[in-house]
């Protein structure tokens, strides 16, 4: 199969596949969903979240936001989280249909034009999953009509058992942060950090890297996270690999579903690992808290003569099952 084709149908799919891993994207959001990694031994990983109700019709409620309702796996987010341009979370683009341009069997080519009066014009996307390593790679490209700084991110939710938590695996000394006072929901229990540990209001030490049993929703963001981040599943052997460009995205926020209740929807559980160049989900300018010490930026700066592109991957690799020796 090898079409040129330039489709934008509501609610479309399309399956990419090679020997050794598949994964399915949405036009929603330009969404890639259910990677399943095939290893020789016969195991299959599939590490991204999937909402219950993500195959469901649609809500015809203008409350409900469009990724909601097809919440799961990964996709970007341009500008991230609220803006005054953008009234729905997380941009238009994570909630309008994408078209394909290109598909064969194993890459995918997306495009989203953006209304004519936002500042950005157009996003591409390509999604690849690999023949020789269990990966799925990645680009995004982001072409802008006027000069800009935006908040951007990638919006990846692994999986979460309910058995027994995953532990988050981070490339460097990353600082890490909760929400800070000012802007924290009344139902968020991190209230304070010291380097890589949390607290909570009571004054207990939560590892949130280790284990995170007691917690339900938190926002919690690391400060230069170097660019890549593990989430290890030690009862099922294996992990999930996340790569991407520290330089185009120095920061990572980790949103915690465990689960999140959405009104209209469901519970949902999920780990949120999402890079980004943004305070929180509050935009370019940090207000308060640790952030104000980090020398790295919280926007991208953007160009029209100088389309912005970045490369990421999402793989998987076998660990030491927990209790093997």
């Amino acid at each position: 199969m090898d079409d040129s084709i330039e489709t934008c149908k509501d609610n479309a799919k399309w399956t990419l596949s090679s020997a050794i891993c598949t994964a399915e994207v949405r036009s929603l959001g330009g969404m890639l969903q259910n990677v399943h990694f095939l290893f020789a031994n016969g195991d299959t990983f599939a590490p991204l979240a999937q909402a219950d109700w993500a195959d469901d019709a649609p809500k015809e409620d203008r409350e409900i936001a469009p990724h909601l309702q097809r919440l799961g796996g990964e996709w970007p987010c341009v500008p991230f989280g609220t803006s005054p341009s953008d009234p729905q979370h997380h941009g238009y683009a994570s909630n309008a249909h994408w078209r394909c341009t290109h598909q064969s069997q194993r890459r995918i080519e997306l495009v989203i034009d953006f209304p004519k009066s936002h500042v950005v014009s157009q996003l591409r996307r390509t999604i690849e999953v690999s023949e020789e390593a269990h990966r799925v790679d990645c680009s995004l490209s982001i072409i802008v009509r006027n000069a800009c700084e935006l908040p951007i991110g990638l919006h990846p939710i692994f999986r979460l058992p309910t058995d027994a938590p995953v532990h988050i695996v981070l490339e460097n000394s990353t600082l890490l942060e909760p929400m800070p006072a000012e802007i924290r929901p009344p139902n968020f229990q991190l209230v304070a950090a010291e380097g890589r540990m949390l607290f909570g209001a009571d004054g207990q030490e939560i590892d949130f890297l280790q284990g995170y049993t007691g917690l339900s929703t938190e926002l919690v963001q690391g400060y230069d996270a170097g660019g890549k981040v593990a989430v290890e599943y030690p009862q099922e052997g294996k992990k999930a690999v996340l790569q991407w460009d520290e330089n185009a995205l120095p920061h990572c926020l980790f949103w915690l579903a465990n689960p999140h209740q959405f009104e209209h929807l469901g519970a949902f559980r999920g780990l949120g690992v999402e890079p980004i160049s943004s305070w929180f989900d509050r935009g370019t300018k940090p207000l308060f808290g640790a952030a104000k010490g980090s020398p790295r930026p919280f926007g991208v700066k953007l160009k029209p003569s100088e389309p912005w592109s970045m490369d990421y991957s999402i793989s998987a690799e076998t660990i030491l099952m927990q209790g093997a020796e």
